[in-house]
């Protein structure tokens, strides 16, 4: 497993992951490009990303991975004024993983 952490939390992320593979990915644009490599097939969002036009870009590379990936409902509450966004969400994709 790879953690995918915003730069200003990196050092956070990586004191506190098992998994000890910690990477530096700020926004859609980075996350579009880490989720380029094909050893990369699920994707967690969340917790804590807040509701917004940042998360919605962050699903949106998400889903355009074309992986399996699992948001937080705040994913859910960025597409609230245009639903239309995440019409194609019901075969591709789950909230709240079970931890």
């Amino acid at each position: 497993m790879t953690l995918a952490s915003p730069r200003d939390a990196l050092a956070i992320n990586a004191a506190s992951s098992p998994c000890g593979h910690v990477r530096p990915v700020d926004g859609a644009g980075e996350l579009s490009a880490f989720l380029s490599d094909p050893r990369f097939n699920a994707v967690v969002l969340g917790p804590g990303l807040g509701v917004g036009e940042a998360t919605r870009a962050l699903v949106e590379a998400a889903l355009a991975a074309n992986g399996r990936w699992y948001s937080t409902p705040d994913a859910l509450t960025s597409f609230a004024d245009d639903p239309s966004g995440c019409s194609d969400w019901s075969a591709r994709a789950r909230t709240s993983p079970p931890y």
